[in-house]
Protein backbone atom coordinates (compact mmCIF):
# COMPACT_ATOMS: atom_id res chain seq x y z
CA UNK A 1 0.00 0.00 0.00
CA UNK A 2 1.02 3.64 -0.45
CA UNK A 3 0.38 6.83 0.37
CA UNK A 4 -1.53 7.33 -2.82
CA UNK A 5 -3.73 4.95 -2.22
CA UNK A 6 -7.76 6.12 -1.96
CA UNK A 7 -8.19 3.92 1.35
CA UNK A 8 -5.06 5.05 3.15
CA UNK A 9 -5.86 8.89 2.09
CA UNK A 10 -9.53 8.75 3.39
CA UNK A 11 -8.15 6.97 6.88
CA UNK A 12 -5.23 9.76 7.17
CA UNK A 13 -8.63 12.29 6.64
CA UNK A 14 -10.58 10.78 8.99
CA UNK A 15 -7.60 10.87 11.74
CA UNK A 16 -6.91 14.38 11.01
CA UNK A 17 -11.02 15.44 11.22
CA UNK A 18 -10.94 13.41 15.15
CA UNK A 19 -7.65 14.84 16.06
CA UNK A 20 -9.42 18.28 15.14
CA UNK A 21 -12.38 17.42 16.78
CA UNK A 22 -10.36 16.13 19.95
CA UNK A 23 -8.63 19.50 20.17
CA UNK A 24 -11.70 21.40 20.40
CA UNK A 25 -13.55 19.03 22.47
CA UNK A 26 -10.63 19.57 25.03
CA UNK A 27 -10.49 23.13 23.91
CA UNK A 28 -14.27 23.29 25.01
CA UNK A 29 -13.66 20.97 27.67
CA UNK A 30 -10.51 23.40 29.15
CA UNK A 31 -13.10 26.43 28.89
CA UNK A 32 -16.03 24.85 30.49
CA UNK A 33 -13.71 23.97 33.88
CA UNK A 34 -12.94 27.77 33.73
CA UNK A 35 -16.20 28.28 33.75
CA UNK A 36 -17.51 26.47 36.49
CA UNK A 37 -14.48 27.01 38.65
CA UNK A 38 -15.43 31.06 38.52
CA UNK A 39 -18.71 30.04 39.12
CA UNK A 40 -18.11 28.01 42.24
CA UNK A 41 -16.05 30.94 43.85
CA UNK A 42 -18.59 32.78 43.24
CA UNK A 43 -21.33 31.18 45.00
CA UNK A 44 -18.74 30.84 48.05
CA UNK A 45 -18.17 34.52 47.91
CA UNK A 46 -22.29 35.07 47.80
CA UNK A 47 -22.58 32.50 50.51
CA UNK A 48 -20.19 34.18 52.41
CA UNK A 49 -21.51 37.62 52.08
CA UNK A 50 -24.56 36.73 52.93
CA UNK A 51 -23.35 34.99 56.28
CA UNK A 52 -21.95 38.25 56.33
CA UNK A 53 -25.55 39.98 56.81
CA UNK A 54 -24.85 41.77 53.21
CA UNK A 55 -28.15 43.61 51.99
CA UNK A 56 -27.23 44.70 48.23
CA UNK A 57 -24.96 41.61 46.73
CA UNK A 58 -24.59 43.00 43.79
CA UNK A 59 -22.32 46.01 44.86
CA UNK A 60 -20.75 44.07 47.31
CA UNK A 61 -19.49 41.27 44.68
CA UNK A 62 -18.38 44.26 42.55
CA UNK A 63 -16.00 45.65 45.41
CA UNK A 64 -15.40 42.18 46.70
CA UNK A 65 -14.09 40.66 43.28
CA UNK A 66 -12.31 44.32 42.87
CA UNK A 67 -10.50 44.05 45.83
CA UNK A 68 -9.18 40.50 45.76
CA UNK A 69 -7.73 41.56 42.10
CA UNK A 70 -6.36 44.22 42.98
CA UNK A 71 -4.45 42.20 46.20
CA UNK A 72 -4.14 38.57 45.12
CA UNK A 73 -2.74 38.08 48.92
CA UNK A 74 -5.82 38.94 50.51
CA UNK A 75 -8.73 36.61 51.91
CA UNK A 76 -12.24 37.08 50.96
CA UNK A 77 -13.06 37.20 54.84
CA UNK A 78 -10.23 39.83 55.18
CA UNK A 79 -11.94 42.23 52.33
CA UNK A 80 -15.48 41.35 53.54
CA UNK A 81 -14.19 42.64 56.98
CA UNK A 82 -12.81 45.24 55.67
CA UNK A 83 -15.99 46.34 53.65
CA UNK A 84 -18.45 46.61 56.81
CA UNK A 85 -16.22 48.56 58.46
CA UNK A 86 -15.73 50.88 55.27
CA UNK A 87 -19.31 51.06 53.74
CA UNK A 88 -21.30 49.68 56.62
CA UNK A 89 -24.71 50.41 54.13
CA UNK A 90 -23.91 47.27 52.09
CA UNK A 91 -24.75 45.43 55.22
CA UNK A 92 -27.72 45.01 57.46
CA UNK A 93 -27.87 46.01 60.74
CA UNK A 94 -27.54 43.79 63.47
CA UNK A 95 -30.86 45.09 64.98
CA UNK A 96 -33.39 46.80 62.80
CA UNK A 97 -35.58 49.30 63.16
CA UNK A 98 -39.40 49.00 63.75
CA UNK A 99 -40.94 50.67 61.01
CA UNK A 100 -44.29 51.33 62.74
CA UNK A 101 -44.44 52.46 66.29
CA UNK A 102 -47.15 50.12 67.83
CA UNK A 103 -50.76 51.89 67.93
CA UNK A 104 -51.84 53.51 71.17
CA UNK A 105 -55.26 53.15 72.46
CA UNK A 106 -56.93 52.55 69.28
CA UNK A 107 -57.36 48.81 69.68
CA UNK A 108 -57.43 48.72 73.71
CA UNK A 109 -60.77 50.84 73.91
CA UNK A 110 -63.02 47.39 74.25
CA UNK A 111 -60.36 45.82 76.16
CA UNK A 112 -58.95 42.33 75.76
CA UNK A 113 -62.00 41.06 77.42
CA UNK A 114 -64.27 41.79 74.64
CA UNK A 115 -61.53 42.00 71.99
CA UNK A 116 -61.69 38.00 71.81
CA UNK A 117 -65.46 37.45 72.82
CA UNK A 118 -67.11 36.42 69.59
CA UNK A 119 -71.11 36.47 69.63
CA UNK A 120 -72.27 33.10 70.89
CA UNK A 121 -75.45 33.34 69.01
CA UNK A 122 -76.93 34.84 65.54
CA UNK A 123 -78.19 37.96 67.59
CA UNK A 124 -78.09 41.04 65.50
CA UNK A 125 -77.23 43.15 67.78
CA UNK A 126 -74.47 41.15 69.69
CA UNK A 127 -72.97 40.81 65.97
CA UNK A 128 -72.70 44.51 65.71
CA UNK A 129 -71.12 44.85 69.11
CA UNK A 130 -68.79 42.39 67.90
CA UNK A 131 -67.91 44.26 64.68
CA UNK A 132 -67.54 47.72 65.63
CA UNK A 133 -65.07 45.96 68.59
CA UNK A 134 -62.99 44.05 66.08
CA UNK A 135 -62.76 47.57 63.83
CA UNK A 136 -61.69 49.72 66.58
Amino acid sequence: MTDNDPKTQAADQELSDTRRKLEETESLRRQLEQTLSHVRAEQRLRDKLTAAGVADMEAAILLTEQRLTQNKDAKPEQVIDQLKREKPYLFTPLVAPQAMQPTRGKKDKAGPAQQNTKPASADRKQLMQYMKTRRK
